[in-house]
């Protein structure tokens, strides 16, 4: 019989059974003996994972279909590449099984990268266990060859440092183990390089929500490649990394992650800075200068920002950031990436949300002002919209355009209401007036509307804070407590002023919000601006810098008008609403660090405010008539304090600034005070007509929550179409 040859194609193993297999626990492999019981001479030597590793990395796919040998590289390998066809490698996976399998060779594959990378005759990485720090094992490995090299390690050429470290010492064979199993007895400090990293993250992770203007993969590929991050260089790109990682540690101590002094171990030279920025007209100069003017806002004793905001608006301008950018018109003639085309945008839109920020807070004008700005707001780049993170960059991004709106807002109210000129004013008709605030007030309505829908709740390590209802909820009301601020555009159309009087002079306060809106709901404001405030403050989410600091002495200015319209000349006002809110004013500013003194100072003539506002409830408790001496002693002591926080408030805002509605008068006949009475003979006197108005809301103070204007249709504002604000969460 013939015999015949039958030929048998033996199937691949599936993948569930090779799962089951690599699940199984690995057998005892012993050494192979010779028939006289001797192990061969192979199991002396240590085992070399590298030169065989990548005979356990799977083929791909195709490779395997043709019976070819598959080179097992990621994420194409050599035969796919050559013929241009698609490679399992770089293809996602269908099933649960097949995400295994590329799992287990993508593994396979960094194992034999990290090995191949690692020194001669040091351990593999299948010897450290999961989650162990291979910092301390990098470290061994490097003073180990710096020592071999040498004959010294890294931590002997530092200058005072001679501590030991740890698997270096003459036992070399249990020196790595050593590493990995000595209990931590005290906390090593981080390596710079960590330690700078994390720094570059806070920033990124906070600030650049803001200011989106900095290259993230720029930056990190900087700091993998700058090496020593404890000095800064003179070019552009160390320079960008220093304060990013010098803002992104003011971003930690405000959380509390690190010591409070940990900044103060930044040297930045404010003076060389500016220089080196100035001799260089280029788009890295110009976002140095803001990072400069970012960090300046942590720094007490460091350059004032509102001057170099002032520098970097005119270099904008002049480098034509203020006009759109496209990918044709560079003066050198070459083409701008669309990237950087992108970043141009964001730069401008960063340094008008700052120039706004630190005006609002001074209460000074702007530095940017070219009116015909045609810079689209910040959008997505191509790499960004390609990016699997591409809704993280889509919510960074909305809180850009949030914060940019946020700033548009403050900046129209300076201008329309605070920076108006009082000729402009004096013609404008009380129907004017009442139209642009109410203009102003429904956008501030949507704003507010948008940003709830945008916020997320806070976040455990408490670093953002631009997403959060509470920062939402400040600002709010700072933007409310900013449009109807005293000043001349909400004075009435009659000019009244009150008057405090005293045996030398006389303060004068414009009769604002008793006829724009009423006192008490001006109060109210500042109220609940200084609870969201205080929220911040106790949630960590409150930067104790510049702005804050300016941001609360008009509010202090506020309090102060409000306790005198309450009858605080009269020895009245014993129950002042807002004494709670001047305590959690006090507390905030006792809080800044040791170098702001004018917030320790502030805190003092608030403190003596205090004791004013304690000294009319025990004067209102005794139940006696005061005298003429006692009232004028008494008189005396609140008009210094106004006096003190007055001086103080223009030596740090300045002394232009449009928050000082404060006026000093000579003319005490004009009050028409009886001071053995106590009762005003002129309408003009705070403890007639306005504490009256202000008394007949009281109940709003005492649990109403409605914000209504008190006059009814008297009053210059009538809104009668606007319902409460319920912000009633803290």
């Amino acid at each position: 019989m013939k015999s015949s040859v039958h030929r048998f194609r033996i199937s691949r193993t599936t993948p569930s059974q090779s799962i089951d297999k690599s699940m199984t626990p690995p057998t005892d492999e012993r050494p192979r003996s010779d028939s006289y019981g001797t192990t061969s001479s192979t199991t002396d030597k240590p085992p070399t994972p590298s030169v065989s590793r990548s005979s356990h990395i799977p083929a791909c796919d195709r490779c395997r279909g043709f019976k070819k040998r598959c080179s097992r590289t990621f994420p194409i390998c050599s035969l796919c590449a050559s013929a241009g066809q698609k490679c399992s490698f770089s293809t996602p996976a269908s099933s649960a099984a097949a995400q295994v399998h590329h799992l287990r060779a993508r593994v396979d594959w960094l194992t034999m990268v990290i090995n191949e990378a690692l020194p001669a005759g040091s351990p593999g990485i299948e010897t450290v266990e999961t989650g162990s720090d291979v910092s301390r094992l990098l470290q061994g490995i490097s003073s180990n060859t710096w020592r071999s090299q040498n004959g010294t390690s890294p931590a002997d050429v530092i200058p005072g440092n001679h501590q030991e470290i740890p698997g270096s010492g003459s036992d070399s064979g249990s020196g790595d183990q050593n590493i990995l199993d000595q209990p931590n007895e005290a906390p090593p400090r981080l390596p710079s390089n960590a330690a700078a990293r994390r720094f570059v993250d806070a920033y990124f992770r906070n600030v650049h929500r803001a200011y989106p203007f900095v290259d993230r993969n720029r930056i990190l590929h900087d700091l993998e490649t700058l090496g020593d991050f404890a000095k800064r260089r003179r070019d552009p790109g160390s320079t960008l990394l220093y304060l990013i990682m010098a803002i992104g540690c003011t971003t930690l101590e405000r959380a509390g992650q690190i010591p409070r002094d940990t900044a103060s171990k930044f040297d930045v030279a404010y003076t060389d800075i500016i220089q080196e920025c100035l001799n260089r007209e280029i788009i890295e100069s110009v976002q140095i200068l803001v990072l400069l003017a970012l960090y300046s806002l942590f720094d007490p004793t460091g350059a004032s920002p509102w001057s170099i905001v002032g520098i970097v608006s005119r270099q904008a301008m002049m480098l034509g950031l203020t006009r759109r950018a496209t990918s044709d018109d560079h003066s050198s003639g070459s083409c701008i990436p669309a990237i950087e085309t992108e970043l141009r945008h964001r730069l401008y839109w960063s340094i008008y949300v700052l120039d706004r920020m630190i005006s609002t807070s001074l209460g000074l004008p702007v530095s940017l002002t070219d009116e015909n700005t045609d810079v689209p707001l910040p959008g997505l780049t191509i790499a960004e919209f390609a990016s699997p993170d591409r809704p993280h960059f889509a919510v960074m991004l909305q809180t850009s355009r949030h914060v940019i709106q946020l700033r548009q807002l403050e900046d129209r109210i300076l201008k329309q209401v605070h920076f108006r000129k009082q000729a402009e004013v004096s013609m404008l008709t009380a129907f004017d007036r009442r139209a642009i605030l109410q203009d102003i007030r429904a956008d501030v309505e949507n704003w507010y509307s948008n940003g709830c829908l945008v916020s997320t709740p806070l976040e455990p390590d408490n670093v953002p804070i631009h997403n959060s209802i509470t920062w939402l909820s400040a600002r709010y009301y700072y933007l409310l407590l900013l449009m109807y601020y005293p000043c001349h555009f909400n004075s009435p159309l009659n000019s009244r002023s009150s008057h405090l009087t005293s045996s030398s002079s006389s303060y004068a306060f414009p009769v604002a919000s008793a006829s724009v809106v009423s006192q008490l709901e001006l109060l109210r404001f500042a109220q609940k601006h200084i609870q969201s405030t205080s929220a911040l403050f106790q949630q960590r989410q409150l930067p104790l810098n510049r702005v804050t600091l300016c941001r609360l002495f008009p509010v202090g200015l506020v309090f102060m008008q409000g306790f005198i319209a309450w009858g605080g000349t009269e020895c009245v006002a014993h129950d002042f609403p807002a004494s709670d809110e001047v305590l959690l004013l006090v507390n905030i500013l006792d809080a800044f660090p040791e170098g702001w003194k004018d917030a320790r100072r502030a805190a003092t003539v608030l403190t003596t405010f205090l004791d004013v506002i304690a000294g009319t409830r025990t004067v209102a408790g005794t139940r006696t008539e005061t005298t003429s001496s006692s009232r004028a002693a008494y008189h005396d002591v609140l008009e210094a304090t106004l006096t003190a926080y007055l001086g103080l408030l223009q030596e740090v805002l300045g002394t232009a600034t449009c928050y000082q509605f404060l006026e000093m008068s000579d003319e005490r006949e004009v009050v028409g005070m009886d001071m053995d009475s106590g009762v005003g003979e002129s309408m003009n006197s705070p403890l007639g007509m306005r504490r009256e108005s202000m008394e007949t809301g009281m109940n709003g103070i005492n649990g109403v929550d409605t914000l209504g204007v008190v006059g009814g249709e008297e009053g210059v504002m009538g809104y009668g179409g606007w319902g409460r604000v319920e912000m009633d969460f803290l």
